[in-house]
């Protein structure tokens, strides 16, 4: 079976090296027994970061609440909303919402076969090569979604969706490889951009079980 895997580094909910924090979907064999779980321990993890970071008497008193209930909040929206195999959380500031990222991959029966679902037209497509994939495709879109009916302020205006995806074809048996990241807050989008093209680069395909 050919599978991907990516050590991001925040393996362990008492890991705080990265800023990319994974979001288990099942979590047979881990430290938590459900993602509320999960959200309390990361919770902890980047509460402490932000005091290292930022001293004890500019983090809000609420910070640890408010993280461990974005997470649960994830938990409840993401999992479906674009196909994927990994879930993760750009999140370099815990004060500020994290920016969702997505990875997933497939088989390629046939060689001709289109690349794997994209969400639409790109704006800016150009090539975007990986040590361990090769060469592929780094794509900005923006995507207008429905306003919500029960929202009068967003009556007259489509919510917009900044989304930066990343695609390969890649692996002696021909696997896509696909990563997105999307927002509404197109400059946390633009910001992340140093830090999602070099997790992309990391993004590795192995042949294992």
């Amino acid at each position: 079976m050919t599978t991907p895997t990516y050590d991001a580094g925040f393996g362990s909910a008492d890991d705080p090296t990265s800023d990319f924090v994974p979001l288990p979907m099942d979590f047979t064999g881990t430290d938590w027994p459900d993602a509320s779980a999960y959200a309390e321990d990361v919770a902890d993890v980047l509460g402490a970061r932000q005091r290292a970071y930022a001293g004890d008497n500019d983090v809000p008193g609420d910070l640890r609440a408010r993280i461990a209930d974005q997470i649960r909040d994830d938990y409840d929206k993401l999992p479906g909303l674009f196909p994927a195999h990994l879930h993760y959380l750009y999140w370099p500031e815990p004060t500020r919402p994290p920016v969702p990222v997505f990875v997933g991959f497939w088989p390629v029966p046939d060689s001709g076969r289109a690349p794997a679902e994209r969400l639409g037209k790109a704006d800016v497509e150009e090539e975007f090569t990986s040590e361990h994939l090769g060469r592929g495709t780094r794509s900005l879109y923006g995507v207008a979604l429905q306003p919500d009916d029960g929202d009068d302020d967003a009556a007259n205006v489509a919510p917009f969706l900044g989304v930066v995806g990343y695609h390969w074809r890649a692996g002696d048996t021909p696997i896509d490889v696909q990563l997105i990241a999307m927002t509404n807050e197109l400059g946390r989008l633009y910001a992340a951009l140093p830090a999602l093209d070099a997790f992309a680069r990391e993004l590795t395909v192995y042949d294992g079980q």
